[in-house]
């Protein structure tokens, strides 16, 4: 890691930048489409810590990049629709499941 003013600049880093319904960017400039979840968004409030949380616990479980991401934007399309937090039930699950395996 090298010190630039108030940053750290990791080489070599993960990361995925969230693009909406297009879907993200990779850390290696692959572009990942998104899930294919219709939503209607409500509030997306609190949508791309849902995204970051997701892919990084995907990440963590050991699922490859494209998955992760694919995963994670269902999550954050979830999160979209609700005025405070979704639902987490076996439906909500299934339903992310379902649009991340299309």
């Amino acid at each position: 890691a090298r010190s630039s003013g108030d940053f750290v600049l990791v080489e070599d880093a993960e990361y995925a930048i969230r693009n909406g319904p297009e879907g993200c960017i990779t850390a290696d400039g692959r572009a990942v489409p998104a899930a294919t979840l219709t939503t209607d968004e409500v509030n997306p409030t609190g949508a791309g810590n849902a995204f970051s949380g997701a892919y990084f616990a995907c990440r963590a479980a050991g699922r490859d990049v494209d998955e992760s991401s694919i995963v994670a934007g269902a999550v954050g399309a979830v999160f979209c629709e609700h005025p405070h937090m979704p639902p987490w039930s076996w439906a909500t699950l299934r339903r992310i499941a379902e649009a991340a395996r299309d």
